[in-house]
């Protein structure tokens, strides 16, 4: 099992970034290349790049802002264990988005990935309303 992360920094207050990160039905406001998203209880399928994505809430924890969720289904994984967390940084924050995957060589992938849509997610903080 391979362990790596993506971060970035916003210069927003952390509860204005938890709001979105929180939405577990709402990733799809954020993170590129998602074509479609459902929800059904706990898990959401979402299509993108010609896949179709179950994942898995695990947690969601207020008091720390983080999210924990796995993708149980559409992804060449043995395992795959994700969490986004907010953290205040100076007058921003710092979002932190760890995984945990197996097999190895699909480390890189899960961390390009969501660095991307970290970045993206920055970026829409950036833009004027």
């Amino acid at each position: 099992m391979s362990v790596g992360r993506a971060e970035v920094w916003i210069d927003v207050p952390p509860s204005e970034v938890w709001e979105w990160i929180k939405a577990f039905d709402g990733i799809d406001r954020w993170m590129p290349g998602i074509d479609s998203l459902s929800i059904d209880g706990d898990d959401r399928t979402i299509e993108m790049l010609g896949m179709k994505i179950k994942e898995h809430l695990v947690q969601i924890n207020d008091t720390q802002m983080s999210t924990t969720y796995s993708i149980v289904d559409g992804v060449p994984v043995d395992s795959h264990k994700a969490t986004i967390s907010v953290e205040g940084s100076g007058k921003g924050s710092k979002v932190v988005w760890e995984v945990s995957v197996s097999p190895d060589e699909m480390l890189p992938v899960f961390e390009s990935t969501y660095q991307v849509a970290l970045e993206h997610l920055a970026k829409l903080f950036s833009e004027p309303a």
